[in-house]
């Protein structure tokens, strides 16, 4: 293992950790290339971005943002090296940097599937929104997404439909397909740190609620989690008595907008969840 990928390592291995990040920063400035200093400046602005509560914030970003295009860092040669598919995936790749690195990740879950152990090596990853395809991904789902260790890093995973699903002609959708994706990825072991679950306009039925109550505790991040995101889906009163009777859910804040809840109902998951409903 080279230096940088060591240093690389105990970034993502400390997260919230800003002394690794800025020794890495250190490190890529001592070999004096241009691109590496450029990163190295862009590493200690946005650290600094985040330290700072005041107007001046939004300063830092900027002169960090301006240095983006003076380097490629790991999740930039990921996508040069690793992700060449001929239809449209990486074009829907989209990325965001906190304090330096890759925080934030937008792509479809067949990148997820094919280059799991790329994708988590390329930073330390917090929040990934996985898009879902209304056709069948991968026929080994379930196990693929069981051996991806990686997901251990994140703390908010939003599931969303592929761009362009909602215009598709009844006849060409499947719900059924986003349920079964759905189900593979909150059900993988490794999910133990997640606090938020987004799984926004995912056709989520009262069926498929009535099985996540049930299977909740038996959830890798059953412990974990604080915010539970059901909104614009196809939720109605049948769904919202089984959040109310489950006791899974004491902690949680629960965003149930835009669902078909009738006012009785919408009456009931006030009365349960107080101000922690979301409606």
């Amino acid at each position: 293992m080279t230096d940088h990928d060591a240093l690389l390592q105990a970034v993502i291995a400390a997260p919230d950790d800003d002394l690794p990040r800025l020794v890495f920063a250190d490190f890529l400035e001592e070999s004096g290339h241009p691109a590496n200093v450029a990163r190295a400046t862009f590493i200690r602005l946005q650290i600094e971005a985040e330290r700072e509560a005041n107007p001046r914030q939004s300063e830092l970003l900027i002169q960090a943002n301006d240095l983006r295009p003076l380097f490629r860092d790991e999740w930039d040669q990921f996508l040069a090296h690793q992700v060449h598919r001929a239809d449209t995936t990486q074009s829907r790749t989209h990325h965001h940097h906190v304090r330096g690195f890759v925080h934030t990740l937008r792509l479809h879950c067949q990148i997820l599937l094919d280059y799991p152990k790329e994708l988590f090596a390329a930073g330390p990853l917090r929040d990934l929104q996985v898009e879902t395809s209304p056709y069948p991904v991968d026929s080994r789902l379930r196990p693929k997404l069981e051996s991806i260790a990686g997901l251990s890093q994140l703390l908010t995973l939003r599931l969303k439909p592929m761009a362009g699903v909602a215009e598709l002609p009844a006849e060409n959708r499947n719900p059924s397909k986003y349920r079964i994706e759905i189900n593979d990825l909150i059900q993988t072991n490794y999910l133990s740190s997640l606090k938020t679950l987004i799984c926004q306009a995912n056709n989520v039925s009262d069926d498929w609620i009535i099985d996540f109550v049930r299977s909740f505790p038996m959830c890798s991040f059953y412990r974990s989690l604080e915010h539970l995101d059901f909104s614009n889906n196809r939720i109605t009163d049948m769904g919202a008595v089984a959040l109310i009777g489950s006791r899974w859910f004491d902690r949680l804040t629960l965003d149930l907008r835009n669902n078909p809840i009738t006012s009785t109902g919408i009456d009931l998951l006030r009365q349960r969840f107080g101000s922690r409903l979301i409606i």
